[in-house]
């Protein structure tokens, strides 16, 4: 679990920067105390090499709530006795403010196919605090992603579900995580999970390929517009076309005598989402 910094957050920063602050840092068990007009805060560690035993000032008696377990305490005077364990520490603070500024903790995310042609998402996490939305992202190789879609948080408390489907994915590998935005533009990745969809439905057909005297494109689908675009292998776009109104079985020729003998990216842009195909010119 990603635990945000108190003094990062808004309401509580003032402690931080304004607070009274009380400290023993003499001994083995080190503590310091901060009361702000929001939030009071008091660390505590043990920093030798055997159990020890000491007493902590608490700026104020009643429930205090540990931030980094679940822990709590019932302090009964200020003067409270502590053991701790060597490197033993706590944070301490006089509301439980978990559930408000804790980030969400990560507890599933899977990528499965979605019949023969989509992907569908699923997460769940704990906590949301102030996770302000989700961006999901898709790569061909698991290294360079790119935003696909986006959800909006629930920005409820406790455990939460969310979906995503991908209707138009890659044939081959697809690679995808979730970017997960706090309110403040901070932001956590979850895992990466990978499908295989060599069998994608195909949009297009390049034939022949390798090719030598001339090739086509084929449409497999109507489309209300086509981007035709080719590229070598440095990226330098050589060729680019628009066709408007394709129909299935259309053949688009490909003007081979403006390429030499290599390899070229053909990408094409539909309303149907982006398809690529190798051509070899020899």
């Amino acid at each position: 679990m990603r635990i945000r910094p108190l003094k990062t957050y808004k309401d509580y920063t003032s402690t931080f920067t304004n607070g009274n602050v009380n400290y023993n840092l003499s001994d083995t068990i080190k503590w310091e105390s901060i009361v702000g007009s929001n939030l009071s805060v008091v660390v505590l560690g043990n920093f030798g090499v055997n159990a020890k035993t000491a007493t902590i000032t608490f700026p104020s008696t009643g429930t205090w709530y540990s931030y980094l377990t679940t822990k709590t305490i019932t302090v009964g005077t200020t003067s409270y006795p502590v053991t701790l364990q060597p490197g033993e520490y706590y944070v301490y603070t006089n509301k439980n403010i978990k559930d408000v500024v804790l980030a969400l903790n990560w507890l599933n995310f899977t990528a499965q196919k979605n019949g023969a042609h989509s992907v569908l998402l699923n997460w769940s996490i704990q906590s949301e605090g102030s996770n302000d939305h989700f961006e999901i992202e898709r790569s061909n190789n698991g290294t360079s992603f790119t935003k696909i879609g986006n959800v909006h948080a629930l920005q409820s408390i406790g455990n939460q579900q969310y979906s995503f489907t991908d209707n138009v994915p890659l044939s081959g590998y697809n690679y995808y995580r979730i970017k997960q935005v706090d309110k403040d533009g901070s932001y956590q990745y979850s895992s990466v999970q990978r499908v295989s969809l060599s069998d994608v439905i195909k949009h297009w057909s390049l034939y022949p390929n390798p090719a030598k005297n001339s090739t086509a494109l084929y449409a497999l689908n109507n489309y209300n517009k086509a981007a035709i675009s080719i590229s070598d292998l440095n990226g330098r776009i050589i060729y680019r076309e628009v066709m408007n109104n394709v129909t299935p079985n259309q053949q688009i020729s490909i003007p081979l005598s403006q390429l030499s003998k290599g390899i070229y990216v053909i990408k094409i842009a539909t309303e149907l989402g982006i398809d690529t195909q190798k051509l070899i010119v020899e």
